[in-house]
This record gives structure tokens, sequence and C-alpha cells, in this order.
């Protein structure tokens, strides 16, 4: 990587210093890193070990590595082999204005400028990093709280139209996104845009894969959105994947989101849409079932989220087992201080009691003080009268 880090547990760190916690790697003289210093912001992109460094340019851009992680054949898209061309299939990026892909200003060999899109992930799964999520309270983006509403049917729709347009320009430029997952792209109430093009591909095979990719993985994930369907655009999008092999894939996609839909109905369970999906690709199964990376796609995503799915349970369960845990043990800790405290009405019975042996030791010692005090007055008068009689005695010897 371009910014290596050169600390440890580097995911417990916010920010890193050039020298002290990160060390730079040139690609060229023109290398956009060139023009860092000491006080550059270098931040992480995700929030696992694995994601890259990138460093935060002028408040709203970023300079972010060209290509992610190398992937291997176990990931559920496959392996890439796309890195040697990344330059080549960036620079096809720079300048456009697309406004479901997000704005790239120039690239090196290494590093690529881009915006900082602001608004709210379809999904976090625990990518989005610290400081966008301070980013995106400070400068309060036009969030569409997509965690604390439902969202509109058309709206839904719009969205996913605006991303498949987006992953058409690519296909149009020969690439492709490589990655088109919920947690991908970005969305205001205005419009969805894609971003992280760090697995971006000019593979022909991967936009056949991206085109699947997107309607399981994004477009079902995130009809949970809206609390209804349409049993026709399901129907229309399964024929559309099966010519998902044909150039103007997301074209036909697009289209299907683009046309308004009558049928609307309201999802008493979640799980009637993909029910409708799966059936019409049921239908269209000799033209789709023909293609052996759709056949791996499949078999290992459900393998792979199925296993996933029942490890976040299991961590979940894990958690909550934890946490009832404490919860007794601090219930154990209260009960046994409240056994070993004096109770409060005892407490201040005890306190009456003391003031009460106080003020009779008080009063006694008055009474004491006051007989001392009558007992010095008769002592004083007796002495004043053995004075006067040693008095006498003295005057009668004198005679």
């Amino acid at each position: 990587m371009p910014i290596k880090s050169i600390v440890e547990n580097q995911h417990k760190k916010a920010e890193f210093f050039i020298g002290r916690d990160v060390e730079l790697s040139f690609c060229s003289n023109a290398c956009l890193l060139k023009m860092l210093d000491e006080r550059a912001r270098v931040v992480r992109t995700g929030q696992s070990d694995a994601t890259a460094l990138t460093v935060i340019v002028n408040q709203d851009h970023l300079l972010v590595p060209l290509a992610g992680a190398k992937r291997s054949e176990v990931h559920v898209l496959g392996a890439q082999s796309c890195h040697s061309t990344a330059r080549e299939n960036w620079e096809k990026l720079v300048g456009h204005n697309h406004s479901a892909l997000m704005p790239v200003y120039r690239v090196c060999n290494c590093m690529a400028e881009i915006q900082i899109v602001d608004g709210e992930a379809f999904e976090d799964a625990a990518t989005t990093p610290a400081w966008k999520k301070v980013r995106s309270i400070a400068v309060k983006s036009e969030s569409s709280h997509l965690k604390s509403k439902v969202v509109a049917f058309d709206q839904w729709r719009e969205w996913m139209r605006g991303l498949a347009c987006g992953l058409n320009e690519l296909e149009k430029m020969g690439l492709a996104h490589g990655d088109p997952y919920p947690f991908n792209a970005i969305c205001t109430d205005s419009c969805a845009t894609w971003v992280d093009f760090g697995h971006l591909s000019d593979d022909p095979a991967q936009r056949f894969k991206d085109a699947w990719a997107f309607v399981l993985f994004t477009v079902l994930h995130t009809h949970r959105l809206s609390a209804t369907y349409s049993p026709a655009l399901l129907k229309n999008l399964a024929s559309a994947l099966s010519e998902a092999e044909q150039p103007g894939r997301f074209e036909k996609i697009r289209l299907v989101f683009a046309e308004p839909y009558q049928d609307v109905l309201i999802a008493s369970d979640v799980r009637v849409p993909c029910l409708i999906f799966a059936e019409s690709l049921v239908e269209h199964s000799k033209k789709i079932f023909g293609s052996s990376d759709l056949s791996k796609l499949l078999f290992k995503s459900t393998v792979q989220y199925f296993s996933d799915f029942l490890h976040h349970v299991q961590r979940g369960n894990n958690y909550s087992t934890a946490f009832n845990f404490e919860l007794q043990r601090h219930h154990f800790m209260e009960q046994e201080m409240l056994r070993l405290m004096v109770p409060k009405a005892e407490h201040f019975g005890m306190l009456s009691d003391m003031n009460r042996v106080v003020s009779d030791r008080d009063a006694e010692i008055l009474s004491l003080s006051q007989r001392v005090m009558e007992c010095e007055g008769k002592i004083g008068g007796l002495s004043q009268l053995i004075t006067n009689r040693d008095g006498r005695i003295e005057s009668l010897t004198q005679q």
C-alpha cells in the first residue's frame, strides 16, 4: 500500500501522523502523496485491520489508493486481476459528472483524489469509519435516516434506478464497479451514489457478476426499507437478469426501475418479494443457469452468507449472555452492599439514641459542675472562718 502503517493495533487509532505512525511510498515524481506534510490527516477507510489508509484533503476531498486489497477466489464475486490496469481504469472517471458515481479529480500511479460523498450508506456493516460518522454530524448532511423511517416505494425505486444508471455508465466506459454492495452506495433524499472504486475492473466477466451482485445483494436487501412491493417489478427484474450475459445489462435493469407500477402491495412478510423474484427466476432457468460463474456466485453466497448470519447470531448470543452475566453480578453486588449497610431507619434511630446519650451526659456534667461550684463556695466559707479564728487567737495571745 502507498500509505503503510508502522503501529500495532491500528484499528484503535482515529488518525495517523506521517513519520510517527505511517510511512509513505511515492510512485513517481508526480505522486499525489508528495503534496502532503506532517500535518496531513491520515485516516482509515473502514473499521477492520484490512482497510486502507487515506488522507483528508481540503476538508471534502480524499486521497485513496487506486487498488484495494487483492481479492481471492474464495470471495463471492471471485478473484480479480485488475491491479495492473488500475490507473487506466481510474483515468476514465476523471472529470465525469454523473450523479450516481463519486467524483474523481486526479490520479497518479498509486492514488486518486476523490470527492467525499455526504449522505448515508444503505448498509453500515461496521465499515463506516469514525471520522466519517463525525463528519456526517458536523456538516449535517442531507441524510435519509434509513434506520428510523419507512421509505416510500417510489423513493426506493428511484434510488435503485440511479444506481443501475451508474453501473450502466461504467459499462459504457468498459468498466465494472467490482464491489456493488449496499455499504458502497450512499443515498440522500434526492439521489444515490456509488463510492469505493477500489475493485474497479475492466474485466467483461466482472460486469456480468456485478449485475447479479447488484440485484441480489443491493436491490433485494434494500427492498426491506419499503413496506410495499410490486410483483411486476420483481418479475421484470428476473427477466432482465436472464439477459445479464449480454451488453446493455444495466440499461435493462435501469428500465425496470424507471417504469411506474400500479400493482404495489403491502408486504405482510418481508420474505414474499424474494419468493416472487425466485419463482420468476425459475421461469427463466434455462437461460440463466447455464453460466458457471453464476452458479459459483450463487452457491458461494448461499453458504458464506448463511454461515456469516449464524456467526453473527452466535456472536449476538454471546454478547447477550455476557450482558446478562454482568447484570446478575451487579445485582448480587447491590444486594450484598445493602446487606452490609445499616438500613436508613435504623441508622437514624442510632443517631437519635446517640444524641440522647450525649444530651444526658451534658446534663450530668452540668449538674456535677454546679455541685463542684457549691462545694467550692462552702470551702471558701470555711477558709474564711479559719482565717478569722486564727486572727482572734493571735490577738488573745498578744494580750
